[in-house]
């Protein structure tokens, strides 16, 4: 049993109506603040400020949230988030890539409306010899020069993450 389903389990046992003695119902309310802190923990996704030969790569997503967004995702249980990016840049866009450099961390809890979702955000390189194409989440794929990329309006704060990418890698001569 998983700690998501080990939550419902315990929150059936609150909300059916059934009496507990208070010895238990004193053990089961310290379960029950353990689990929330489980279940409700934030969930952690990766970004990809994407390079392919001169341009920077944006998705049109499908579902929400829509607009125009950089390629990236949640990362899988078990999984390196530099494993992450790479692949849901792959899954998304059917790009091939390299991490050139780390960007940072994005926490706020209200950067995205479906949950708190954290972000690790990286620029990436892609395989010149890929071929762009959308895939998985992405209804288009957009190749902009970094200027053009700026001026657009993206979803939760990836403008941030792309002015951060400008700023820390870019102008410093890390990358192009």
């Amino acid at each position: 049993m998983n700690h998501r389903e080990a939550f419902s389990s315990l929150t059936s046992k609150f909300t059916s109506g059934n009496k507990i003695p208070v010895e238990r119902a004193t053990i089961l309310r310290d379960e029950w603040e353990a689990l929330k802190r489980i279940a409700y923990c934030p969930l952690l996704s990766v970004d990809a400020v994407c390079m392919y030969r001169g341009s920077i790569v944006l998705i049109e997503r499908k579902n929400p949230p829509l607009g125009l967004a950089l390629p990236g995702g949640m990362v899988d249980v078990g999984e390196r988030v530099e494993t992450a990016v790479i692949r849901e840049l792959k899954e998304e866009t059917n790009l091939w890539g390299n991490i050139v450099s780390f960007i940072g961390v994005y926490s706020d809890p209200k950067r995205d409306f479906r949950d708190h979702i954290i972000t690790l955000a990286y620029v990436v390189e892609a395989e010149p010899s890929s071929e762009p194409k959308a895939m998985d989440d992405a209804k288009s794929i957009a190749l902009l020069e970094p200027n053009d990329a700026l001026a657009q309006e993206l979803i939760a704060d990836h403008r941030k993450i792309l002015e951060d990418a400008m700023a820390r890698v870019f102008r410093r001569g890390i990358y192009g």
